[in-house]
Formats: C-alpha cells, structure tokens, sequence
C-alpha cells in the first residue's frame, strides 16, 4: 500500500516539475509538448514506455532491515528529436531538472523522504530515442508484523 501512494506522490510531484517544459514528439513537424508523466504500471507502446516525451517512474526492490523499509525508485525520461546533439541535451535537461527539484526538497507528501544516493545515466545509443534515468531510494513505513492465535502473520 505504502509503495503505491509514494509512488503516486512522486509521479504528481513530476508532473509539476515537467508542466511548463515543451519537447518535440515524433512526427511533430516543430510542434512541442508537455511530457507525460506516467507509473510503470501504464505503459503504451513496444519498449514499455509512453510516446516520447515521457517521465516514468517506479519503485520497486522493497527492502525492511530492522525498522528500516526501502523501495528503489528509477524515474526514466524518453526524448525524442531527429537532431542527436539536441536530443541527447533535451534528456539531460528533463533529468537533471527532475534531479534538482527532488534534491532540494526530498520529501514526497511531507511522508516519504527520497534518501541514500542518487545516480543519473543518459542513454543515447537508440536515435531518435533518448532515454535518461534517474535512481534514488524512498523511505517507506516499517511493516511490523506478529503471530496471531492461528499462527500466521497479523500486519500492526
């Protein structure tokens, strides 16, 4: 449950971010568009993400150590630009101002905080294409859990 609204926090969290950058798309003769911004869970076409220009984000890879609980987040942007130098630096922007932003204030719904390191990796090998990824972790609230009367697990 956790997993899922951090991950919905992050994504509205995103989409401010994106809202006022216009990239081109496939097709556009010119014309540029907001990024969609998307969970993984809602991909459309055949590399499982969305049309370019896209932001995707999820998290997976839980890990509770202790009291420690830990969902690994990867956010991938898709550019699109049949110029390669101008799409390489459109990836690299929209990553590196997604990078910025969740820097500088972590927390996502004053609940989940984006901690550990950060690392970024811009793709370029798939012109027109450009993929650019950002990996971080989010912490998300213990589950503790004890026997009950029959034996199995009850969640508190």
């Amino acid at each position: 449950m956790s997993r899922g609204c951090a991950r919905t926090a992050l994504k509205h969290r995103l989409q401010t971010i994106v809202e006022s950058r216009q990239l081109p798309y496939k097709g556009s003769k010119g014309d540029l568009k907001t990024p969609t911004v998307c969970e993984q869970r809602s991909s459309v076409n055949n590399d499982g993400l969305p049309d370019a220009p896209s932001v995707t984000v999820k998290i997976s890879k839980v890990k509770q150590t202790g009291d420690d609980r830990l969902g690994a987040v990867t956010i991938i942007t898709k550019t699109y630009s049949e110029d390669s130098e101008q799409g390489y630096r459109d990836a690299e922007n929209l990553i590196e101002a997604i990078e910025i932003d969740l820097i500088s204030n972590p927390w996502l719904d004053s609940r989940y905080p984006l901690v550990g390191s950060w690392e970024t990796d811009i793709v370029d090998d798939n012109f027109p294409v450009f993929f650019a990824a950002l990996t971080c972790s989010v912490e998300l609230p213990s589950i503790k859990c004890r026997v009950g009367p029959d034996g199995k697990n009850i969640e508190v």
